[in-house]
């Protein structure tokens, strides 16, 4: 499958607080359990495909990563992009599917899928589009399409044709080096693009522990730069390297 696009099954609730603003640099498409891990190709298409009643395509973005986190860690993470106003409110709508779908309890803490999505466009009921003629109704689980044939080509073709030329991403495109933006939309202070995603993939990256300590108490780590941000201009392949993961007293002392 030369160009592979998932298209997943999106609560609604999920959507409508995170279409209130059209595009965003990056969302936390999560799932309730960790049963079942996601895997994908990095920077392939993802769909947002609400269920019946509605039956469409209501907005899509492009995979960067999946980990598995911490409920407080997903919220500090991404805040509000994981599609509710306040940490209260997406624990509340956790626990109400995990009893819908009778998920299994979980030791320790409580964990939930998290799977990364950046460049995230959502469409107005209006500009929503069809789901796959051939989607079964009682699937309910996510499924990959060929995005260069049948029913995968029509959706992909769709929701390109909704969004700005600008905001396609073309990194995965690129055989070479990328000079990326580090800024998103000017604010009262500049956001740096995907600074969850960031977090997550700095996390993973030193395997969750401390790089001097070996600390692995999650509350303690932080993820720090080793150069100033600001003046450096990041490529694709080191943007993970100007990052180190400590504990909170190694980086007192360094400060």
């Amino acid at each position: 499958m030369a160009r592979p696009g998932t298209i997943a099954i999106t609560d609604f609730d999920w959507y409508s607080y995170l279409s209130q603003q059209r595009s965003w640099d990056e969302v936390n498409f999560w799932k309730p359990t960790t049963t079942q891990p996601f895997r994908a190709p990095e920077f392939s298409p993802f769909f947002f495909k609400l269920k019946a009643p509605h039956r469409a395509i209501a907005g899509f973005g492009y995979f960067a990563r999946y980990s598995e986190l911490p409920e407080w860690l997903a919220w500090e993470c991404f805040g509000t992009a994981n599609g509710s106003a306040s940490f209260e409110e997406m624990h509340a709508r956790l626990e109400r599917i995990r009893a819908k779908i009778k998920a299994a309890p979980q030791k320790g803490i409580l964990q939930i899928g998290c799977i990364v999505v950046v460049n995230a466009t959502f469409f107005s009921r209006d500009k929503w589009i069809p789901q796959p003629r051939d989607w079964a109704e009682s699937n309910l689980r996510h499924t990959v399409y060929d995005l260069d044939v049948g029913e995968g080509a029509r959706v992909w073709a769709e929701c390109l044709a909704r969004v700005q030329p600008d905001r396609e991403l073309r990194v995965a495109e690129s055989e070479g080096e990328v000079e990326l933006p580090r800024y998103g939309s000017p604010v009262l202070i500049r956001p740096r693009l995907g600074q969850g995603a960031f977090r997550v993939s700095v996390t993973e990256a030193y395997n969750r522990a401390c790089a001097v300590t070996q600390e692995h108490s999650l509350p303690a780590l932080e993820a720090a730069h080793i150069r100033p941000f600001a003046k450096k201009v990041l490529m694709k392949s080191e943007m993970v390297y100007c990052f180190v993961l400590i504990c909170t007293v190694c980086l007192n002392k360094a400060i």
